[in-house]
């Protein structure tokens, strides 16, 4: 199965009034198809803001600067324009064309935040069309040229997730940390890895427990980041704990979500027989 990411949520009006969604608050992104994670998987929370207490003009020069930083995905019309088309053959082509006008000429420190994004951009029409070789090339030609983003540093960190190393992806779920020490996201995606990894190496399940307490504390009542707080307590041979946190997520799942259900029981039987969730490599 191609490995599809969810595309950007954005409402553009007629005029300049927008929503626009934060990076910091895609509270999880599933993790589809390109690897058997046993059910490991988040829920994308949006959270939205409106923009309705000032001019448009002073709404566009707000929007334009945090374009500018990295800060508002959901706002790259506005700065890349073709090249942040939710379409891949739309994307891929402009986006190629913009980097083409840009590597043929010495970039300016100001301006290598632009060209990694348009790297990252077009890693992600790249992914969306289940290209993940050339995803992963761009995502490093972006943090190459940029290391400070943190919404590349996550995208790179979930395309290396679901090519299964999960080696570059703590990689870049470190510096997403480094960058936003209060994501909730960022905590949560490397408390994953250092709690159930399936290298050795890899693992740190003191650290995990304390992400991914951090991560619930931050955005308490996630039923996906409880389920990992119980993967980090199971890491730490913490058994009954897990089971308590596991039945608790359970509780707050919605009456349809089945699938959600029967994986996290899965995971809550291993822990009755004290044996701690391990992902597959």
């Amino acid at each position: 199965m191609p490995i599809v990411f969810p595309a950007n949520t954005i409402n553009f009006s007629s005029g300049l009034t927008m929503k626009c969604v934060k990076p910091q608050a895609r509270d999880a992104i599933e993790m589809w198809g390109a690897r058997n994670l046993k059910g490991l998987a988040f829920q994308l929370v949006l959270l939205t803001i409106l923009f309705v207490s000032t001019s448009a003009s002073a709404q566009l020069d707000v929007l334009l600067r945090q374009c500018r930083h990295g800060d508002q995905e959901a706002c790259f019309p506005l700065e890349f324009g073709r090249c942040a088309d939710e379409n891949p053959r739309v994307a891929i082509p402009a986006c190629t064309r913009d980097l083409a006008r840009q590597d043929n000429r010495k970039i300016p420190a100001n301006l290598r935040m632009g060209r990694a994004a348009r790297y990252a951009l077009r890693a992600s029409a790249h992914a969306k069309q289940g290209d993940i070789d050339l995803a992963l090339s761009d995502y490093d030609r972006a943090i190459t040229s940029h290391r400070g983003i943190f919404w590349i540093q996550m995208r790179r960190g979930d395309a290396y997730f679901l090519a299964g190393d999960d080696e570059a992806a703590l990689e870049s779920y470190e510096a997403a940390v480094a960058l936003n020490p209060e994501s909730a996201v960022a905590l949560i995606y490397r408390a994953m890895i250092l709690a159930a990894a399936a290298e050795d190496n890899l693992r740190d399940p003191a650290q995990a427990l304390e992400d991914a307490q951090r991560a619930n504390q931050l955005d308490p009542d996630q039923p996906a980041y409880i389920d990992i707080l119980a993967v980090a307590h199971a890491a730490n041979g913490n058994f009954d704990k897990a089971v308590e946190e596991t039945q608790r997520a359970i509780s707050l799942l919605p009456p349809g979500d089945q699938n959600s259900r029967d994986d996290y029981q899965s995971r809550m039987a291993l822990y009755r027989q004290a044996t701690p969730f391990r992902m597959d490599p």
